[in-house]
Order: C-alpha cells, then sequence, then structure tokens
C-alpha cells in the first residue's frame, strides 16, 4: 500500500515452486518447436523487435492462494497460509505471443496447433518426469491480441530479478500465477494439452468432499474442468488492519481502504462496504488509474487492480 499502485519488483509477491535457477542473459535460449519454423532464440534477438514488436503495460499478478488463510480457517487446503498480500501490481515488457506465433508460421488453430505448452527449466524440481514446472494454453487464447500475452524480461522498466524469473518468463494477464512460467526455456505448440505434473497437481479447485486422497484414487486430477485459469473478483482491505483496535476517544474518523481485483480483462466498478454486518451497504471512492492505460491502448481490456 505504502508502494503505490505500481510494486517494486523488492516486494512484489514471489512464489517458488524449489530453489532459483542460476540463469544467464548472455547465454540463454528459448527452444521453440512443433511450429513451421522452429528455432532456438537469444535473449538478444527476443528483444531486438525483429520476431515481434515489443510492448509494455501493467498488470496485477496474484497467487491464487492470496487469502487462503481465510480459507483454511474453514477447510483445510492442501495449500499453505496466504494473507491478503500475495498481489502485485507492476508495468511489464515483452513480445506478444501472438506476434510470436505468427512470425514463426502460426495464424490459427488447426488439428495440430491446439495447445502452447511453457516450461521451465528440466531438473528444477524434485516432481515430474523431468523436473520442470510447466503447463499449457489453448491455441485460440495464445494468438488473441486481445488477451495481452507476453513473454517477458522487464519489470517496471528493468530487466527481470531472478526471483521473478530471469531472464524471461510468461505473462497471462488476468491468470493467477501458477499459470506463468518463470525462466522459460522451452515453447512447444502441440495438439493435446500439458502433461506436465504441475500442470495437473497444482491449482485445482475440487468438489468439497473430495480430498487429495480421493482425487489421486478417482483421477479427479486430470478433469479440466476443475482447472484454475483466471483470476476471480476478489477484494480485501488495506486498512483497518486485522485485529486492529481503534480508540474512539482519540479519534472521529477512521480510513477504510483496500484493494479490488478481478480476471478475464473486466474492469471493477465499485466497491461497497457494510459498517453492520451486511444490512446495509456503503458505495466507496474508487481509484482505477488503469482506465486512461486502456484507452491510450484502444482497448477495454483491464488487468489492473482498483484502490477504494
Amino acid at each position: 500500500q505504502d508502494a503505490g499502485w505500481i510494486t517494486p519488483p523488492s516486494i512484489h509477491v514471489v512464489r517458488n515452486h524449489g530453489a532459483v535457477p542460476k540463469l544467464s542473459w548472455a547465454e540463454h535460449k528459448l527452444k521453440i518447436t512443433g511450429v513451421p519454423r522452429p528455432c532456438e532464440v537469444s535473449m538478444d534477438e527476443l528483444t531486438s523487435g525483429k520476431l515481434a514488436e515489443v510492448a509494455s503495460f501493467p498488470v496485477t499478478f496474484i497467487c491464487a492462494g492470496n487469502r487462503r488463510k481465510e480459507q483454511n480457517m474453514t477447510k483445510k487446503t492442501v495449500g499453505f497460509n496466504w494473507g491478503c498480500a500475495a498481489v502485485g501490481n507492476s508495468v511489464w515488457t515483452g513480445i506478444r505471443l501472438c506476434d510470436l506465433l505468427n512470425s514463426l508460421g502460426i495464424t490459427k488453430p488447426s488439428k495440430e496447433h491446439r495447445f502452447v505448452h511453457f516450461n521451465g527449466p528440466a531438473g528444477e524440481l524434485p516432481q515430474g518426469k523431468d523436473g520442470s514446472y510447466g503447463t499449457s494454453i489453448d491455441i485460440g487464447w495464445a494468438l488473441d491480441r486481445e488477451r495481452d500475452v507476453l513473454l517477458a524480461f522487464k519489470q517496471n522498466g528493468e530487466l527481470l530479478t531472478p526471483d521473478h524469473g530471469a531472464p524471461l518468463r510468461t505473462l497471462l494477464p488476468g491468470c493467477i500465477g501458477g499459470r506463468m512460467i518463470k525462466w522459460l526455456c522451452n515453447m512447444h505448440v502441440s495438439d493435446k494439452p500439458s502433461e506436465n505434473h504441475y500442470h495437473y497437481f497444482d491449482n485445482r479447485v475440487l468438489p468439497p468432499h473430495v480430498d487429495a486422497e480421493l482425487a489421486t484414487a478417482e483421477g479427479w486430477w486430470y478433469k479440466p474442468e476443475y482447472i484454475i485459469n483466471h483470476m476471480n473478483i476478489n477484494s480485501a482491505m488495506f486498512e483497518p488492519r486485522h485485529n486492529s483496535t481503534f480508540p474512539m476517544s482519540k479519534h472521529k474518523t477512521l480510513k477504510v481502504c483496500g484493494y479490488a481485483y478481478t480476471g478475464g480483462g473486466n474492469m471493477i466498478i465499485r466497491a461497497e462496504i457494510s459498517l453492520d454486518s451486511g444490512k446495509s451497504w456503503e458505495i466507496a471512492d474508487l481509484t482505477r488509474p488503469e482506465d486512461e492505460i486502456a484507452a491510450a491502448r484502444g482497448t477495454d481490456k483491464h488487468w489492473c487492480w482498483a484502490w477504494w
């Protein structure tokens, strides 16, 4: 909150499944297969603008577990206790995935080209066939310019730091962080979705009666309808802090403020607050700096949090 609407990398949310790999800008290459013109692209080539135009815009990033502590107080999940600070908003710079795919010969979906797979370094993690963190998205999503999918190499105008995926990561606006691949090494276009361990066993919302053991025994992990991709609408308070007290003898007014976000490129249009356990509601003042940015970009997509 104190940092403002744009979050510095030093306090931006970080979620890793293992140790941060040591990758070099000079030596790193992105291997792209399953396309008419397969290739290995260096970081200098990728950022030159020759394969795709470089673009910058703000995007709010969240971990799917944001506020999971409150869920765990109701029913324990397999995830750990995130508070309400697993969120950040930065200006990301990269090349659009749709432009890169077009330059490599894919301009529309086909039976052979249905999904785009992304993988981090092999051997990075203990689980899965090759120990990589990976996932996939539908080709229609990847080719949709309005979705603004980026292969990003800068955050707030500076090259990515190791914690945030240096030298290259995917950035999927409106989606949970678990579907974005840091330290991107491989991209593959296929007729089938990813079979990576973490694509199936990470970030799923299953029916209340299905715990991890039952999901494994009955194959619930593999049901595509339970995957989490897009962010759900959410709001939380900056102030007053949880369990804080307000001595009415010392203060006449109390500042109440917070944030709100949603997925799908939708715009937060209002925030309401109740002081009587939901019996009545008041509309809060809303700050939405992204409006002018979206207008300048010529889009109705809103990828950032609003403050109220």
